[in-house]
């Protein structure tokens, strides 16, 4: 089963080290998790706003790499 996080979600897992959503994380492959094209820029543009943008978006590229990102391609209407 793969698990497909919400932007809240990701930040609980980039900010809280100790968290229950990164000890699931880590005993799950990287194919058992997947990434929104909705979910990643809303992150992008949250480290975008703060101070260490570069340390930021250089933590969310790392972080990004091992799993797929599904595309987002809802019709609206």
């Amino acid at each position: 089963m793969a698990f497909l996080l919400d932007t809240n979600a990701w930040i609980v897992y980039l900010k809280t080290v100790q968290s229950p959503i990164r000890s699931r994380l880590e005993k799950l492959t990287p194919a058992d998790v997947l990434l929104c094209s909705v979910v990643k820029p809303e992150l992008l543009h949250g480290a975008q706003k703060y101070a260490n943008r570069e340390r930021r978006l250089g933590i969310l590229a790392e972080t990004f790499a091992p799993f797929s990102s599904l595309p987002f391609d809802d019709p609206a209407g």
